[in-house]
């Protein structure tokens, strides 16, 4: 019996502790994987650079309400219904700012996002890894 409270008790603390790199589910991420239709719905809404989860050309997205640790610059994207976008764009100067684009879904998970940042083409392309509702892993196309 003792035994069973301890369980319950560090099972509890895990769950309090929480997470700030939400796992993804195994289906969503084959869904994609094999190149199954993706419903574009699932990626829409505000999303933030997670750099510090980054790995090689794989990019980690998460929700605005994850905790992540202090940084200088995290790159956000907002994708709207219509596909319609808005980037937030790094600036030499830190003077960062919202841009308006636009983006699609392809076959294959293929998310092409198009914007200008401070007047310049930025175009950025990439594909779908994991889409769940708290973490957006992509792909940086080459």
């Amino acid at each position: 019996m003792r035994s069973f409270i301890l369980l319950l008790v560090l099972a509890w603390l895990a769950a309090c502790t929480g997470n700030s790199s939400p796992t993804p589910t195994a289906s969503t991420t084959q869904a994609v994987a094999n190149g199954s239709a993706l419903d574009a719905s699932g990626i829409l809404g505000n999303w933030v650079n997670f750099h510090e989860q980054n790995e090689g050309d794989v990019q980690h997205w998460v929700s605005p309400e994850t905790k992540l640790p202090r940084s200088m610059f995290r790159q956000t994207i907002t994708f709207e219904p219509g596909g319609r976008a808005k980037v937030l764009c790094p600036s030499p100067e830190d003077a960062h700012k919202v841009f308006d684009g636009s983006w699609t879904l392809g076959p294959g998970g293929k998310l092409d996002i198009d914007v200008n940042c401070f007047g310049r083409p930025t175009p950025m392309h990439f594909v779908i890894v994991d889409a769940t509702r708290q973490l957006l892993r992509l792909r940086v196309a080459k």
